[in-house]
């Protein structure tokens, strides 16, 4: 799967587990709608779930026949198993469910490791503290930590200092926010976007 199929599908599955969280009982047709994703990703992702037993599928919803007098209302599901804010992952090339707020689950997503870390140290850290708590490269940290600068969650402070000292200045809650291929980023947190403050390169 490519790196931008990975994205989307990841956006997907936060804005679905958000507002599944949100509604507690919801039909497929309603969680389409509010997420603003495909039917096809909606479907799969509560199968998913279901067989993982975070959700219960109640039936036809009684109020529906009205409006479909003729054959089936849509089915009515539950969220009967709600571990925490942070998504639950289906990865379709393992046909594996990853729930992240269980502590015996290790993050594999390397942005979010990078995320939990600044939120850690908080008001005053370096690149080499992130890379050791996240288990990052440098190159890979310092990327990460350009990202979350230019869209106005980390300051470098000033004046400079060799290695340069760093600041969480939003600390928006434990979602890692989300960047596109362009730079902008969605937080899963607020469900705000926000635009960098200049193009990233």
């Amino acid at each position: 799967m490519g790196v931008a199929r990975r994205s989307r599908q990841s956006l997907s599955q936060t804005l679905l587990w958000l507002n599944i969280r949100d509604l507690g009982e919801f039909s497929l047709t309603r969680l389409q709608r509010l997420a603003n994703v495909s039917y096809r990703e909606v479907y799969r992702y509560t199968q998913e779930l279901i067989k993982g037993g975070y959700i219960d599928e109640l039936g036809e919803a009684p109020q529906d026949r009205a409006v479909h007098p003729i054959g089936r209302g849509p089915n009515i599901y539950r969220l009967v198993r709600d571990t925490g804010p942070k998504p639950v992952r289906y990865y379709l090339e393992r046909d594996e469910l990853i729930d992240p707020n269980l502590p015996d689950c290790p993050t594999s997503d390397p942005m979010d490791r990078c995320w939990q870390a600044i939120r850690i140290y908080g008001q005053r850290f370096t690149a080499a503290q992130i890379e050791e708590v996240a288990d990052l490269k440098h190159r890979e940290c310092l990327d990460y930590l350009r990202r979350f600068i230019k869209c106005g969650y980390v300051r470098k402070l000033s004046p400079p200092t060799r290695p340069p000292v760093y600041r969480l200045i939003r600390n928006s809650g434990p979602l890692c926010p989300m960047f596109s291929k362009g730079g902008s980023c969605f937080d899963p947190n607020t469900q705000e976007r926000h635009e960098p403050d200049q193009p990233l390169t």
